[in-house]
């Protein structure tokens, strides 16, 4: 026995405690949740999922720390209902293009922190690459804005690549960061980088077979 209720749409996403990101900009980095329109009707991310938005809300925190706010973080949403509301293209009232839904506001509590530029960053465990190809992989020097984002590309998917090219397919970085106040500017931070990788053993390909191919030959494929 089924009671399905009405629909519930997105109509309201809100941030509270941000004052260096808009809440444009903000929601500019959700993807799956999104508000009440013409386009997110079709695409069905104004349907409410808490695991997109969960998913959704640490894209967030990365977007912030991708600009130097390495601390910054959301805190539990809020989700409540507004009332009945015309969503999707109210000019022209059809089924497909409008309805009156159920609505919500969601409601995310943000914590910015402050910006933090790069310090010191030490590397230990490696003997392929020296600590200068590694900063020239990541892409920032000291003193830089410290993109979060570029550090972790960094070490968890180029190095990875480079070192995996070479044969090292068990390799694994472990940062740590350390946070310090900057002493020449108390609006912003410092923060050192201490990063430990473990390169594994190099391994070389002894033998490559197929199976399941029935038309096409193993030489054919390897080439």
């Amino acid at each position: 026995d089924i009671d399905e209720g009405d629909r519930v749409r997105v109509v309201e996403i809100k941030f509270e405690g941000n004052e260096v990101f808009s809440d444009g900009s903000l929601r500019g980095a959700m993807k799956y949740v999104k508000e009440a329109g013409l386009i997110t009707r079709f695409k069905g991310t104004d349907i409410l999922d808490r695991e997109k938005l969960d998913y959704d809300l640490h894209m967030v925190d990365n977007y912030m720390r991708s600009k130097g706010y390495l601390q910054a973080r959301h805190g539990e949403p809020r989700v409540e209902g507004i009332g009945r509301r015309r969503t999707g293209f109210p000019v022209l009232p059809l089924p497909f293009l409008s309805s009156t839904d159920e609505a919500l506001r969601v409601t995310v509590p943000i914590l910015e922190g402050k910006v933090y530029r790069l310090g010191d960053f030490k590397v230990t465990g490696n003997s392929i690459f020296s600590e200068a190809q590694i900063l020239a992989v990541i892409g920032l020097n000291k003193g830089d804005i410290a993109n979060g984002e570029k550090v972790s590309k960094g070490l968890f998917e180029n190095l990875k690549k480079f070192y995996g090219n070479q044969g090292f397919i068990e390799y694994t970085a472990e940062p740590v960061p350390t946070f310090k106040e900057n002493p020449t500017n108390p609006n912003e931070g410092i923060v050192d980088f201490e990063v430990t990788i473990e390169e594994g053993k190099q391994f070389t390909l002894r033998r490559l077979e197929f199976v399941g191919n029935t038309f096409t030959r193993d030489n054919v494929l390897r080439r």
